[in-house]
């Protein structure tokens, strides 16, 4: 406690930026920060004291705002960000001859080193050449740092690795008291590389085989969908059809089932049951029926009139009034105990 006494004090002084005649609005600036920051600070706000700190050392470096914005962080548990910050504000007052707060620094710096926690950075073997940047929570690494135990502040971090012609890799570690830990780069994948502007904006002539071969894929792109579309159509209706042929025969055994129970004077229980229920089958019959001889008959006529490719033109020309003149019919064959489905047609 004596020595962040010590410390406080001898951040306190002095540690206003000068003020000469013609003070800029940036050092204006610097100082307001400072001075909010330092209230803050002293009120235990330190999460919101350590930005002031940070942009008045922006705006205007001083040891005085480096040593507050280190015990700031200090006052966050960011033990790495305030050694660093303790280490730049001793070289700061070598350099200026202020030995009073180099000393107070150096000592801060070794109070919070036993407590330091560090992870080292290593990139794995890349295939091709070419240097590999990365930055440590979005700030560039240092290529000295690469394999080197560092310390860093407890909590999560992000890493990103960057190389020519390779796709960025980002990920995150937590850093948490232990064993010191490392984290390995791995071989970074090659970027695809997009298709020459030159080659998307021009493309073949007009008259080129290109065209040609794009135009016949087209047709038979377009003859093959319309056959399945008529298969399925046809497929769909045929089924209607036999579905509709099954009710007409049920219909049929169940009346031949009532006359047994039936007679001039009338019908017993079971044969009007036996009745109602040939009447009803026969409804449905008359409609699944007609559908399914339409649904057959469409997914013919589709199959039939899908456009030929280039090879079947000259055939196509040579019949193509008789094409036109295509018919189809289906007549069904229906009995008491058995039915049939007769197609006959000309293409």
């Amino acid at each position: 406690m004596a020595l962040a006494a010590v410390l406080a004090a001898l951040a306190t002084a002095g540690a206003v930026p000068a003020r000469a005649a013609d003070e800029s609005g940036a050092e204006a600036a610097a100082m307001a920060l400072f001075t909010e920051g330092r209230r803050l600070m002293a009120a235990g706000d330190f999460a919101d004291a350590c930005p002031k700190f940070a942009e008045s050392r922006r705006l205007s470096p001083g040891v005085g705002t480096t040593l507050n914005l280190a015990l700031c962080y200090e006052g966050l548990g960011k033990t790495a960000s305030a050694w660093l910050l303790y280490q730049d504000a001793a070289s700061a007052a070598h350099a200026k001859g202020e030995t009073e707060r180099e000393a107070a620094a150096k000592a801060r710096a070794r109070r919070l080193e036993p407590d330091l926690l560090h992870v080292t950075i290593a990139v794995a073997p890349q295939p091709s050449e070419g240097t590999v940047a990365i930055k440590l929570d979005g700030q560039p690494l240092p290529e000295e740092h690469v394999g080197s135990a560092m310390p860093v502040d407890p909590g999560r971090h992000e890493i990103e690795a960057n190389a020519p012609g390779k796709q960025p890799w980002v990920s995150t570690f937590d850093v948490a008291p232990g064993p010191a830990a490392t984290l390995t780069i791995p071989v970074l994948i090659r970027r695809a590389t997009a298709p020459d502007a030159a080659d998307e904006l021009s493309g073949p002539p007009l008259d080129s085989p290109h065209e040609a071969n794009g135009t016949a894929n087209g047709t038979h792109d377009a003859e093959g969908n319309m056959k399945r579309i008529g298969v399925i159509v046809g497929a769909a209706g045929l089924t209607t059809l036999g579905i509709g042929l099954a009710f007409v025969l049920a219909a049929n055994n169940e009346k031949e089932n009532a006359q047994a129970y039936c007679n001039k004077n009338g019908c017993t229980p079971a044969g009007q049951a036996d009745l109602s229920r040939s009447g009803t089958d026969a409804d449905i019959a008359s409609v699944l029926v007609p559908l399914g001889i339409a649904g057959v008959a469409a997914g013919t006529t589709i199959w039939f009139l899908a456009p030929h490719g280039p090879h079947g033109d000259a055939s196509r020309s040579g019949a193509r009034s008789s094409a036109h003149a295509g018919f189809v019919r289906i007549a069904p064959s229906i009995t008491a105990n058995r039915w049939s489905l007769t197609a006959t047609g000309a293409f």
